[in-house]
Formats: structure tokens, sequence, C-alpha cells
């Protein structure tokens, strides 16, 4: 996926997640969502600066440790 469809990928899930917010059982669903834009905005943050990203969840924060980005893969 390139950057640009991480950013919409990530604003997508963001304005999903706004309409959930008066369901009183939808807090799971926010928090996934949640942690799921995070990862499309992780995936273009690392694509726009360091041109190339992690496309699965899976060793995230060991592929973050080694762009420099031990603060975000400590989070």
């Amino acid at each position: 996926m390139l950057a640009d469809a991480h950013r919409d990928a990530a604003e997508d899930i963001e304005a999903s997640i706004a309409t959930l917010v008066a369901s009183p059982r939808a807090s799971r669903l926010i928090i996934e969502g949640a942690w799921g834009a995070a990862f499309h905005w992780i995936a273009f943050g690392c694509q726009t600066k360091h041109g190339k990203h992690q496309e699965s969840h899976a060793r995230l924060g060991a592929f973050l440790r080694t762009q420099g980005e031990t603060p975000t893969a400590n989070k």
C-alpha cells in the first residue's frame, strides 16, 4: 500500500470512529479502530520519512526501532 493509501485509510477509520462515540456498546470497536488508524498513520509516517514501512502488525516495534523510531515503538 502506498503512503497516500495509508493516510486515506487512517482518515476513513477515524471518521468512522467518530460516528460510533454515542453508542454505549461500541467501545471495543472504537478501541480496535483507533489502533487500526494508528497503524496506518505509522505506516504513512515511515513511508514518507524512511521510504519504507511494515505492512503487518507482526514485529512492528522491532521494525520501528531499526528505523530509529524508538519512542513510537515504545508506546
